[in-house]
């Protein structure tokens, strides 16, 4: 009973994430979570969690203080892998209700935002704002997430009414919201994730040359779209930024050449713990002082070591999912799993959103384990 109430602490999180309040009080809900997640596991993993409890707990002043370098700590990649574990021991059917409760946080923070604009006398304004204290795009790589989740509940409910029709109002929400944010990248790879899952389950079933052309449609789409969600910008109609972009592409030449100069750096990098130091790049936004991509930042830091240790997570992921794919493509758990990986892997190439804020460091890490979830695979 109490390890069930508790579960709440994860949706909870995301709403005080999105709501306009300091992001800490989300930090101290997401590892609440995931430490009682530890602490309450099943008997034959105790020997592993509760040490990775104590872990945390020892380093639970640089997450609840913010103290780390941000957006790149040593600390970020410990939350993903305690998650990992913790999400292995939750039996299928409640990680389901677990991920699928998170996305209460969509209407309860879309009527908050409209109440608030009601109490200012906004009518035109837009219903709900980002908590711009997270990270504007923290919260759209959050709001990327619950896109996928209330997707692929849709797509897993035919034949339940009540299910497609609650699934596709929390589709419709996360939509609106995320076009708000006005994030390409969360956008554009919140379609690439929910079109892989569409294409491989069309492959299974020997439609993949239409759906190809379904996909392409739906993908030129998007992108030109993009030029309207953010008319006011120096965006070209396929999606450039030339101001922006140019100044990742510049950073990030130079963290990929920072393991080739200097002592041994080419074996384990610069450190995770030195951000900022060594590449800073000017924009019209402001100073860039990291990559921009998750795996050239591994690449920086951790030097080919990290990168090897990378190969081995992805071999470990791919092997896994590919077991999965060759039994089942339809439920749930599968295409939440498989959306989410691909959307964190994807999303990676183009920012580090994953490592800002514990609360999506957590969720990452849950994601990712749905395969090894109890009962998740025969």
């Amino acid at each position: 009973m109490i390890n069930n109430l508790s579960n709440l602490l994860l949706p909870a999180a995301v709403i005080l994430y999105l709501m306009p309040v300091d992001p800490l009080m989300s930090t101290l809900a997401s590892l609440a979570w995931l430490i009682k997640s530890q602490i309450l596991c099943d008997k034959n993993r105790r020997w592993a969690m509760w040490p990775m409890a104590f872990l945390i707990l020892a380093l639970a002043r640089t997450w609840w203080q913010y103290e780390m370098p941000h957006p790149v700590a040593g600390q970020d990649i410990l939350i993903i892998v305690a998650s990992f574990m913790a999400t292995c021991g939750i039996k299928g059917n409640k990680l389901e209700m677990l991920l699928k409760t998170n996305l209460v946080a969509l209407p309860i923070v879309w009527i908050a935002g409209i109440n608030q604009n009601m109490m200012q006398g906004i009518l035109l304004k837009a219903p709900w704002v980002p908590n711009f204290m997270a990270g504007k795009n923290q919260c759209a790589y959050l709001i990327g997430l619950l896109l996928i989740i209330s997707v692929c509940w849709l797509w897993s409910s035919k034949g339940y009414k009540k299910a497609q029709i609650a699934s596709g109002v929390m589709a419709a929400i996360a939509t609106i919201m995320l076009w708000q944010l006005q994030s390409r990248a969360a956008l554009i790879t919140t379609f690439m994730a929910l079109a892989i899952v569409f294409l491989m389950q069309q492959a299974k079933g020997r439609k993949i040359k239409k759906s190809i052309g379904i996909c392409v449609a739906l993908a030129a789409t998007v992108i030109l779209s993009i030029k309207l969600m953010r008319p006011n910008s120096v965006i070209t109609p396929l999606g450039f930024d030339f101001y922006s972009d140019l100044g990742r592409l510049q950073i990030q030449e130079c963290f990929v050449n920072l393991p080739l100069t200097g002592n041994n750096r080419f074996i384990y990098g610069v450190g995770f713990e030195r951000g900022g130091l060594f590449c800073k790049q000017e924009v019209i936004s402001g100073v860039l002082d990291h990559a921009h991509n998750l795996y050239i930042q591994l690449w920086a830091n951790a030097g080919i070591l990290g990168i090897g240790g990378l190969l081995i997570c992805l071999a470990m992921i791919f092997s896994k999912w590919n077991q999965i794919y060759k039994k089942d493509l339809t439920s749930f758990l599968t295409m939440v799993g498989i959306a989410g990986t691909a959307y964190t892997l994807i999303q990676g190439l183009f920012d580090a959103s994953i490592l800002y804020w514990p609360l999506l460091q957590v969720l990452t890490g849950v994601l990712i384990a749905i395969p090894w979830a109890e009962g998740k695979v025969e």
